[in-house]
């Protein structure tokens, strides 16, 4: 039985706790959040940018709750701790988890810097534990079946390849910490990070990025909240990716059009996966049942529970997200095509 501690309950820390409870082999045997209301099971105010339907009154008895994550990792009966706080507090608790010999799995961003991911990749290595990234893209239906869809190469060639993801600013988070570069890494880490994983997934580490936008427009503190991007691979595909938070309540969206050599592939808009067929005729690929926040976790238990690496989401590939993402944001600051420093 593996049992799991959560460190962090907004709106992914509750997401993770519905999920873990209702697998047959783990078991939440403690909670930890700062916040007292959360931690008596009221996750009235837990909000996210997606819906939720769950209740926002959970029953917390026979769980053990701490207000600090130390505690719960000296004291909680755990094999697993998973880290889905504010993005500035990953690598720390992360760290602290593997150092005291258990299994992590960290919200995405993994970090905010290369510095702090190559700090977790030597803890993990090091105490011979599992770490696991929830970068919940590559394991979202429409995403996963258009990466076979080009590995198969059915219809030819990728040669172009567009992403876009965008929605009104997150102001309503716990303190604005979304908003804040020093805690989120803003709109490119936060937001923009979810495509660069599935880029680097299926065309793998850009040697270059060019990028332009805006820092600091519904951001502050050097937050970068507008951005767009190519990724510069010297034989091709052309590949770009477009995030932004704008001031206001935009809609939350995102999508992708993929152009091959004997089709087009699109996602958003309201439509599922599609393929468009030279004659005009378009078709939907069946897709896996489930969502991408479930069928990662699913995936990182039964990894847990064999004791295998996360080869489906490796954690040096989260840190080469970490890296893409800033060498975008240097790109933006500067003006010029910026390198990627990148780990194998």
């Amino acid at each position: 039985m593996i049992k799991a501690g959560i460190v962090g309950l907004g709106f992914m820390g509750r997401m993770h706790f519905n999920v873990l409870r209702n697998m047959e082999n783990v078991t939440v045997t403690s909670l930890c959040d700062i916040d007292a209301a959360k931690r008596s099971g009221d996750w009235l105010n837990v909000r996210g940018n997606v819906d939720d339907p769950r209740a926002g009154q959970v029953d917390l008895a026979g769980t053990a709750t701490f207000e600090d994550y130390r505690e719960l990792i000296e004291k909680a009966d755990t094999s697993l701790i998973v880290v889905t706080t504010p993005t500035f507090l990953h690598s720390e608790i992360a760290v602290a988890a593997l150092n005291a010999a258990k299994d992590v799995i960290v919200e995405k961003p993994m970090a905010l810097s290369v510095e702090q991911a190559d700090q977790m990749l030597d803890a993990a290595e090091k105490s011979g534990k599992l770490l696991f990234v929830a970068q919940c893209i590559r394991f979202w239906p429409d995403y996963m079946v258009a990466r076979d869809i080009i590995r198969s190469k059915a219809y030819g060639k990728v040669k172009s390849a567009m992403f876009r993801r965008l929605g009104g600013a997150p102001k309503w988070c716990w303190e604005g910490w979304y908003l804040d570069a020093r805690r989120s890494g803003g709109t490119i880490l936060d937001l923009h990070v979810h495509d660069v994983d599935y880029i680097q997934n299926v065309f793998g580490v850009p040697p270059q990025v060019s990028s332009i936008g805006t820092i600091d427009v519904s951001c502050n503190h050097g937050a970068v909240d507008h951005v767009i991007t190519h990724y510069h691979y010297p034989d091709g595909p052309a590949v770009t990716a477009q995030a932004s938070w704008y001031i206001g309540n935009v809609a939350f969206a995102m999508e992708f059009v993929i152009a091959l050599e004997k089709a087009t592939l699109s996602f958003g808009g309201g439509k599922r996966l599609t393929i468009h067929l030279p004659d005009d005729q378009a078709q939907q690929p069946e897709l896996p049942p489930g969502d991408g926040y479930s069928t990662e976790i699913e995936y990182f238990i039964e990894a847990i529970s064999k004791r295998l690496p996360p080869d489906r989401m490796p954690p040096v590939e989260a840190r080469n997200n970490i890296a893409i993402a800033m060498a975008e944001r240097e790109a933006v600051i500067t003006g010029r095509p910026t390198a990627v420093s990148a780990r194998t």
